[in-house]
C-alpha cells in the first residue's frame, strides 16, 4: 500500500508480508530511500489473503492515518503453476486444490476484502473541490495481462484471479 497526503508533503508506504523478517527487511530498505525524501515507511506482518489479515491492516491504517485514506493500491499477488487437472489423479489432488485456493485467496479475495474494509476511510476523503490533488479517495487494483488473454503456461488460477480483479 502506498499513500500520499493531500498536500503531497508527506508520503507513506506500508508493506505487508506473512513473514515478519521479510517484511522488516523490505521496510528497512524502503526506509533508507524514504529518509532522504522525508517520508515514512510502516510494516505489518499479516496475511492479506485472509479476511482477518485485511481487517487487521485496515485497523492499523485507521489508527496510523486518523481514519482517512487517500489511495489504496492493491498490489499483492502470487502464481502457482498447477497441473490443469485433466486426469482423475490430478483433479483429486489435494496439492492442486490447495494451490488453486491459495492463488484465488491472495489475488482476488484479498483485493476484495481489503478494498471493502478501506472504503469508509476512502469515503472520508471525498470533497467538492475540483483540484485533482483533492479528489476523493481512490482504489487502484493491479491486474495482469494474464487476466486479459490466455497464457501458454499452466497458470489457470492466476489467469482467472487476475481476470476477476479487472472486473472488480
Amino acid at each position: 500500500m502506498h499513500l500520499r497526503s493531500r498536500d503531497r508533503s508527506d508520503q507513506f508506504s506500508c508493506r505487508t508480508s506473512r513473514d515478519p523478517k521479510a517484511c522488516e527487511e523490505a521496510a528497512n530498505e524502503l526506509m533508507g530511500i524514504a529518509r532522504s525524501q522525508s517520508n515514512r515507511v510502516y510494516h505489518v506482518a499479516l496475511d492479506v489473503s485472509s479476511r482477518e489479515g485485511c481487517k487487521t491492516l485496515a485497523q492499523f491504517t485507521r489508527e496510523v492515518f486518523d481514519d482517512r485514506l487517500d489511495v489504496l493500491v492493491n498490489n499483492a499477488g502470487t502464481s502457482w503453476g498447477e497441473d490443469p487437472g485433466y486426469d482423475k489423479d490430478s483433479r483429486e489432488s489435494a496439492k492442486m486444490n490447495w494451490g488453486w485456493d491459495k492463488v484465488l485467496d491472495l489475488n482476488l479475495k484479498g483485493v476484495f476484502y481489503l478494498s471493502r474494509e478501506c472504503v469508509p476511510m476512502l469515503q472520508r476523503c471525498e470533497t467538492d473541490s475540483t483540484d485533482p490533488v483533492m479528489d476523493p479517495g481512490r482504489i487502484i487494483n493491479i491486474g495482469s495481462v494474464a487476466g486479459l488473454m490466455a497464457q501458454d503456461a499452466p497458470t489457470h488460477s492466476y489467469d482467472c484471479s487476475k481476470a476477476a480483479v479487472h472486473h472488480l
